[in-house]
């Protein structure tokens, strides 16, 4: 009601008769245990209460909404293997196939050379493939 001003223009937007957001206003009210709304003939205007409330409500609405759509997105991780011998590939290939099957959501990159340490050849994103 803030942005238009008036309940019947409210209900409008929200395909809603001004009885029943009425109602719904009178009800939310109730159990605040505290007007929301100056009702003056055609136009509404929030209370001081109301602006807080609202204030709030565009801070928190959008983190609920967002941890909400965090919470049914399946999670992607990623398994990088650096792998320094080609005979690892024997006995590495049926063991990843099995660790696919189990962890369909991991996303595994491999990176293969001759190097001491495999940690930084996993982390040079040139090496992935």
């Amino acid at each position: 009601m803030r942005n238009s001003g008036s309940l019947a223009a409210a209900a409008a937007v929200l395909h809603q008769t001004q009885s029943a957001l009425s109602h719904q206003f009178s009800d939310l009210e109730q159990r605040l245990g505290f007007r929301l709304f100056v009702r003056k003939s055609q136009r509404c205007a929030l209370r001081r209460r109301g602006e807080v409330l609202l204030q709030l409500a565009n801070q928190v609405l959008p983190q609920i909404s967002r941890a909400l759509q965090a919470c049914n997105e399946p999670q992607q991780t990623r398994l990088r293997i650096a792998i320094e011998c080609h005979s690892c590939i024997q006995w590495l290939t049926p063991a990843l196939e099995n660790f696919r099957a189990s962890w369909p959501q991991v996303e595994m990159d491999f990176t293969s050379g001759v190097t001491f340490d495999p940690q930084p050849a996993c982390n040079k994103a040139s090496w992935i493939w």
